[in-house]
């Protein structure tokens, strides 16, 4: 991301023309959904399409510390920018999710999103997403947050959102 803005966000809207300036890593998952629309996948085709919608904090930015803090073992090596955002795959088929959080953290981290042959995955450390999708839209809804954390608290990012207003950089 090429941005002149300190928390390292330079636009509010990203689509998959924006996929190789993207990563996901470590973005934690607040909720998602599976959202029908009444777009026709075609002229002559009158069904509902899935739109996969998700309301997560996404890092904007990793900011390494000052040394004097990376002795200290109660913090971690980086700090963060970090702000929620709704991140939308349209036209969505063949949907395939698998989740465990037997023993799991509580959260839904992503470990990256990539594309493949067959379509999208999105791999978690608990979770498993894969489907086909024509293309995705991720709307910032508020500026990064300076955090030591790689996730938000609930009231800093607004609470639980899949809104699609993106906020002004």
């Amino acid at each position: 991301m090429t941005t002149e803005h300190e928390h390292g966000l330079a636009k509010a809207v990203w689509t998959e023309a924006d996929f190789a300036d993207m990563g996901w890593h470590d973005a934690t998952m607040w909720s998602f959904t599976i959202q029908k629309t009444e777009e026709p996948y075609a002229e002559d085709v009158d069904w509902l399409m899935d739109r996969l919608v998700i309301d997560l904090d996404y890092i904007t930015r990793w900011v390494e510390p000052p040394r004097r803090r990376l002795r200290d073992p109660r913090r971690g090596l980086y700090d963060f920018w970090v702000a929620p955002a709704t991140l939308i795959f349209h036209r969505v088929m063949d949907l395939n999710i698998g989740m465990n959080t037997a023993g799991g953290t509580g959260w839904l981290d992503i470990s990256d999103i990539t594309r493949t042959t067959e379509g999208w995955h999105i791999a978690g450390s608990d979770f498993d997403v894969r489907f086909r999708a024509e293309g995705f839209r991720q709307t910032f809804r508020r500026l990064p947050i300076f955090s030591q954390s790689q996730h938000l608290l609930l009231a800093q990012r607004g609470g639980y959102s899949t809104s699609e207003d993106a906020v002004h950089i």
